[in-house]
């Protein structure tokens, strides 16, 4: 059965998106929420983005969580480009981040901010049902009367079957709110003694390291113990006992389930077993290259599209980076002795700083492509390592036909404008000699188009672009030749102490496994560059010999 309401969520809110989960299934409103409906042995990310696309609803459990979770925050811009209905729901009184502001400051939001819950997630059914063109069901999911004059749910006939089975429905949602509210049951907030699971979240995908951790809630210390069951990738269950309150994971790879029970083991009580906790879902592997072979599949963050490194249009995702590392995952499954071809997953896309934060904050991404620039600056800061270089070129001033460049290593023209926080900033700083009154940044979408723009009018001297961009965007903009500005590249013999710029893909630092074999492949594919250049590149000639 297809669903209809996509339910995002932060893992401090699961309680909350459960109870709503089993409200709007009570009113017939299908869901997907993970990690339930992630398929066993299917990729996170993508499963994600398929609840998505294909939901017409997405329902946003809102707290104070919720505003720093860079992973609610894509599923949200990926709801908004695909024109998903977004309704907030909030639990907390806590106002929306300036980013997450931008997408839903005009949804209609939906307060539960006090008890009961239940009463708002009626509201949150009756809203859902009228986005979907669908009338108010008989009865609400916790049992009240549907308001008097309210059309039916179904058109069908009512059979004797119907009110227990809107009963069972009302139960399912009653008890998880009871759950939620109540953990003990009876009406009154309850410490039932015994291990509650503390982390990773349920569902969490971890690279590197995992440490699960737990807490004994009301248990006797006495000779207190625990048992942790861990389920691997091939069903079978281990067991390891210890008295501390965490365990770091080795030797494992892959999608696991663990668990934990009390055990008391001292003299009189030995034998003596707790209940098992639940169950928790973990996709753990060591090294980024282990899940690539497990999976098959290469997940590239990647900032914004269309430059030469990184092409997306109509669907298909291209592009000098990305298939140079196609034909590299290719090159690792062939070593490891897989069979198939590597899939390259491209959903993860920001721009700016988060690019490089990416690889710390997003699990499910493993490495960085688009075209980046190399620096040491860059890899201390985001505690990156990056590749043996895949492409140098050097950076390139434009200026209007006739005008002075450069005299005795000396920049000559007034102003000088680049693109803000890269590079190319850093280059055009150092030769205007740090003058601010001469650097002009520019930033965001259409940065190139609007720099050459304001070239052409007089508002700045020169620009200061990487090499391949130079060339495409002259190549677009003047296509029957002539253009009316001039090209110099900034190399070392005339401005000394100038390094070209070396392009390559960027790692977590933990991910040695992967950074060797990516540049074991590398250091193989020399002769493959060419063809790729010649594929992706305006005047490949200005680049085959890097």
């Amino acid at each position: 059965m297809t669903h209809e309401v996509f339910i995002s969520y932060c893992s401090q809110d699961k309680n909350v998106a459960d109870a709503v989960c089993a409200g709007l299934e009570a009113g017939k409103v299908r869901c997907w929420i993970a990690p339930r409906d992630v398929a066993p042995g299917a990729q996170w990310a993508g499963s994600i983005i398929r609840g998505i696309t294909e939901a017409k609803i997405m329902v946003v459990i809102f707290s104070g969580h919720t505003n720093n979770s860079r992973h609610v925050m894509n599923e949200i811009e990926r709801a908004v480009s695909h024109g998903v209905t977004i309704i907030p729901f909030r639990i907390e009184n806590v106002a929306p981040s300036e980013d997450l502001e931008l997408f839903i400051s005009s949804c209609h939001w939906l307060d539960a901010l006090t008890p009961p819950i239940e009463a708002k997630i009626n509201e949150l059914l009756r809203a859902a049902l009228g986005v979907l063109g669908r009338g108010i069901p008989d009865v609400n999911v916790i049992g009240e009367p549907a308001r008097p004059g309210a059309p039916r749910y179904a058109a069908k006939p009512r059979h004797k079957k119907t009110l227990p089975a809107i009963l069972a429905g009302a139960g399912i949602l009653l008890a998880a709110a009871l759950a939620f509210f109540f953990p003990g049951g009876n009406g009154h907030p309850a410490a039932v003694p015994g291990v509650v699971l503390e982390s990773p979240a349920d569902g969490a995908v971890q690279i590197g390291s995992a440490q699960l951790k737990w807490s004994d809630k009301g248990l006797d210390k006495k000779n207190l113990e625990f048992e942790l069951c861990i389920t691997g990738a091939d069903g079978q269950p281990t067991t390891h006992r210890f008295s501390r309150n965490s365990h770091s994971l080795r030797g494992m790879s892959g999608p696991l389930a663990w668990k934990v029970r009390p055990v008391w083991a001292g003299e009189g009580v030995a034998g003596r077993l707790g209940n098992w906790s639940e169950v928790r879902h973990l996709n753990f592997y060591a090294d980024a290259l282990d899940r690539i072979l497990a999976t098959k599949a290469i997940t590239v963050g990647t900032a914004e599209s269309g430059n030469i490194f990184v092409i997306k249009e109509d669907g298909e995702f291209t592009g000098f980076d990305i298939e140079l590392l196609r034909r590299i995952g290719n090159a690792i499954l062939r070593k490891h002795g897989i069979d198939g071809f590597i899939k390259i997953d491209y959903s993860h896309c920001v721009w700016g700083e988060e690019l490089f934060l990416m690889p710390a904050e997003n699990q499910a991404v493993d490495l960085l492509a688009s075209g980046i620039s190399i620096t040491s600056e860059r890899e201390r800061k985001y505690r990156l390592v990056f590749s043996s270089p895949i492409l140098e070129y050097p950076q390139t001033l434009v200026t209007l036909k006739g005008a002075g460049t450069f005299e005795a290593g000396r920049l000559l023209p007034s102003t000088i404008a680049a693109t803000a926080k890269t590079t190319n900033e850093d280059l055009a700083k150092k030769l205007t000699g740090g003058d601010p009154a001469r650097f002009v940044p520019y930033e965001g979408s259409g940065t190139y188009d609007r720099m050459f723009a304001d070239l052409i009018a007089g508002k700045v001297a020169a620009l200061l672009v990487d090499k391949p961009y130079v060339l495409q965007k002259i190549g677009e903009l003047w296509p029957e030749g002539n253009p009316p500005v001039q090209t110099v590249d900034v190399r070392p013999d005339l401005v000394p102490g100038i390094a070209l710029e070396k392009i390559g893909f960027a790692f977590r630092a933990s991910d040695t496994k992967l950074i060797s074999e990516v540049n074991e492949q590398l250091a193989k594919m020399s002769s493959e560059k060419p063809d790729l250049i010649k594929r992706f590149f305006s005047q490949p000639e200005a680049f085959l010999g890097n």
